[in-house]
This record gives C-alpha cells, structure tokens and sequence, in this order.
C-alpha cells in the first residue's frame, strides 16, 4: 500500500445514482499530479468504481460503508488515513457535513471540491471550477486557498490543446449526453424525437452509453432500427468523438465542460438539483441555450429541444459564436493548475 510524503488521497465515489462525473474529474487530477512526481490513492465506499478506478493506474482502499451516509464512516476513514499519512485528501461528495470535514481535518489537510456552497466549509482549499463560482461567497476559507472558476475545470490530458474548431456548413453529426446511469430513460426518448430531424438533414445521430447506464438495451434496439444512430459505449476517446460531431445535446452535468473544451455548439438540460445553477449561467452568459428541467415537463423539455436543434441546424453563424465562446472560458489545462497549486501547497 501507497504511503509516503508525496501521497495524495482522494475521497470520491460513484454509482447509479450519482453517476461517475466525480470519480471522472477526480481521476484528471490525479493523473495531473502523477505527472509532477506524486502518489495518489483512491479512497471509496464500495466497489463500485474500483475496477475503473485501477484500469487508471491508482491504488483503492474500499472503506465497505454507505456512499450517502459520510459520517458514519470516520471510524473506519481515520484510522486508513493514519496508516498511510496522506500529506492532503481531496473530497469530492456532496454528502460531507460540518463534523465530517472537521473530524477529518484533525488528522489531515483538507481539500474540498464543490459547486453548491451548501455550508460554511471548513477545509484548507477549496475547488469550485464551476462557471458561477465566482457568484458564491465562501467564509470559512481564506480568499488565496479558493480556487475558484473555469481556468480550474479538471479535464483529463486529451482535451488539452484541442485547437480552434472549424464550423462545418452544415451539421451532420449530432452528440447525445445524458450522464452516466440515465434514470428517466432520456437517452432513448430523445433519440426517438430527432430521428425525423436527422433523417431529413442527412444527419447521423451519436449517443454515448457508459458502464452505468441503465438504457443499454435499449439503445442497442434503436441502434438496429435506426440505420443513422451510432451507440458509443465505454467511449475512451471522448474529446475524439465531441471533435468529430457538429453539435450537441448534453445534460447539465461536468460534460459541458468538455464540450466547451471542444468547442462543440451544444443544447442543455437538466435532471438533477446541481446541474440547475450549471445550465442556468451557461444560458445567462449566451453560451448554452437550455431546454429546462426534464423532470417537471419531459415533453416541454423535448419541444425545446426540437426547436433549438432545428434553428443550429440553419444557422451557422450562430454555431461559430457559440462555439468561439465556449472555448474561450475552458482551455483544457484546469487539471494542471490545481496539481500546480496543489504540489507548492504541500510542499
């Protein structure tokens, strides 16, 4: 097992029901911090993550308690810290409390990523790469130890140096995201409701379907029925694929950041309570129009949809200035200073 001066833990799960964007971001991080010379090791609830998580090249420790449930595992969580003497732990849940991070932050410096400011946190750096950051007032940590804004979204090495994207005339492949596990069955229904589209403009329709996504079959069946849908599944070139399509629709989630990455013109919405700040900022700064919440009105969010898909299908000026806009607030490199911040803190 890892332990050491140069070792960092993070502290992150992932599932069905939170999806795998934390892991995910977690994982860019760390991959960041290897490359300046240090250790890293994942700490997690149960195994769901943990092949995934090893397939990256990082050590697991599964603490076998409730991924929901934080503070019920600091007499299992402090002790494993103890043992291998973590120099800082990287949080990453929602479901932290006050005596959780105060607990822990006794035994071990305390990074914390977040997006809602649900608390006044008491960590020793706090992350908050979101576009609203800014928007957010944190008190319990000093203003230098806030690493706030998009120059700090974490993406993984291949969505560095993507280059200015070329708007094609016109869209002929079209990217669906809708998170990693698909609860409300969005994928398939949005498949369904712009195939007529896709089928009078020539266009080829792609949808990504992880390890997670309880859809698959589904897809799979639209996928022999439609002759222009592609499912993507367990994708390892993400920022390949974005780089081929034309536009996209996504769900609200840490995805719009790699597309704005890529600079691909996107379409949002959102199905969740965090992705609702995310799609509403996009939206008020002109970046990415959203279509709402699919879960007070799937049909209404659908229409929207349509509509939005249809007006970037005929307008391609409007593609080139969305898109020049989307990569000008998201470079790719966020990983890389947060490691850099993060090695000198250390250190």
């Amino acid at each position: 097992m890892l332990e050491g001066e140069r070792l960092i833990a993070f502290r992150v799960d992932g599932n069905d029901k939170i999806c795998s964007g934390h892991v995910m971001r977690c994982l860019a991080i760390a991959k960041a911090l290897n490359n300046k010379k240090q250790q890293c090791i994942f700490i997690i609830a149960d195994g769901i993550m943990k092949e995934i998580i090893e397939k990256n090249g990082f050590d697991v420790i599964c603490l076998d308690t409730q991924w929901d449930n934080m503070e019920d595992e600091i007499s299992v969580l402090i002790p494993k810290l103890e043992k291998i003497k973590p120099k800082l732990i990287i949080v990453d849940s929602y479901y932290v409390t006050q005596k959780y991070m105060n607990d822990i932050k006794e035994t071990v410096k305390l990074a914390y990523i977040d997006d809602i400011n649900a608390f006044e946190y008491r960590c020793d750096l706090l992350i908050n790469y979101s576009i609203y950051g800014n928007e957010m007032k944190y008190t319990g940590v000093e203003k230098e130890k806030q690493l706030i804004g998009c120059k700090y979204v974490p993406l993984r090495s291949e969505f560095q140096d993507v280059g200015k994207r070329k708007i094609k005339d016109e869209v002929k492949d079209i990217l669906i995201s809708t998170g990693g596990a698909d609860i409300y069955g969005i994928g398939p229904r949005l498949v369904d409701s712009l195939i007529e589209i896709a089928n009078r403009n020539n266009i080829v329709i792609h949808i990504v379907s992880g390890s997670l996504n309880s859809q698959r079959e589904m897809l799979r069946r639209q996928s022999r029925k439609y002759n222009n849908l592609i499912v993507h599944e367990n994708v390892t070139e993400m920022c390949k694929l974005m780089c081929k399509c034309d536009m996209a629709i996504s769900a609200s989630g840490s995805t719009l950041y790699e597309l704005c990455a890529t600079g691909m013109p996107t379409i949002s919405y959102f199905f969740a309570d965090n992705q609702i700040y995310n799609s509403m900022a996009f939206e008020k700064n002109n970046i990415i129009p959203t279509a709402g919440d699919w879960r007070e009105n799937a049909e209404q969010v659908i229409y929207n949809i349509i509509n939005f898909t249809e007006d970037m299908i005929n307008n391609r000026h409007k593609r080139i200035a969305l898109s020049e806009k989307m990569q000008t607030i998201v470079d790719g490199k966020g990983a890389q200073r947060l490691a850099d911040y993060i090695v000198r803190y250390i250190e």
